[in-house]
């Protein structure tokens, strides 16, 4: 479960940046995850809650959002997003061929773990 490391670096990163200010409380987090990233939201979510007690933190929310990747084949300079399987014995298993030529592609973007906001009352 690296989910948990993840979000103990998120939360030492947020209980550092918040010191530089004068802060009584923090309301919530938004964090955006790429796609690729392959994290777990309800894990994250899950760690953060009990990663939070007794800090500055304690009582906020975190917001997660989802952010699409971007793959990039080398045959056909295709640009743009992968295909997604749902079927009755798969959920949402993801094909890295491309789309246009069925060739191999590359991630371009997606793989990101960014916090994008943090709501604080001072």
């Amino acid at each position: 479960m690296h989910e948990y490391g993840i979000t103990s670096m998120l939360v030492k990163n947020i209980i550092k940046q918040v010191s530089n200010h004068k802060v009584k409380r923090v309301i919530d987090v938004e964090v955006e995850i790429g796609e690729f990233a392959f994290l777990n939201f309800d894990q994250i979510q899950f760690c953060y809650e009990s990663l939070i007690p007794n800090s500055i933190l304690e009582g906020s929310k975190i917001i997660l959002n989802e952010k699409k990747g971007t793959v990039k084949c080398d045959q056909c300079n295709y640009l743009g997003n992968i295909k997604t399987f749902d079927d009755d014995m798969h959920y949402g298993v993801l094909s890295f061929m491309c789309p246009n030529c069925d060739g191999f592609t590359k991630i371009v973007n997606g793989r990101d773990f960014v916090i994008k906001r943090i709501k604080m009352v001072s």
